[in-house]
């Protein structure tokens, strides 16, 4: 049995084949956001950390000389556009 081996884009139109690159760039395009959010929001939670802990110490530390205190953690929202 055969199989076909050519894909329906190389026998498609040159409107069928601009809509799949249009359809494609967006897809490509929409991932790079999502990356882009992802990424910047683990850079920004490590720097919240870093600074915390400068600042507090070690969570469940004990120590008479921290400049401040950890008083819990919430979730809220981030602006992105």
């Amino acid at each position: 049995m055969k199989t076909s081996t050519t894909s329906p884009l190389a026998l498609a139109s040159k409107a069928e084949l601009t809509a799949a690159v249009e359809e494609a760039r967006d897809a490509v395009g929409a991932s790079f956001e999502r990356f882009c959010l992802v990424a910047g929001l683990a850079s920004l939670t490590q720097m919240l950390e870093e600074d915390a802990t400068a600042l507090a110490g070690a969570p469940h530390a004990r120590s008479a000389d921290k400049q401040g205190y950890r008083w819990g953690r919430t979730r809220g929202p981030v602006g992105f556009h």
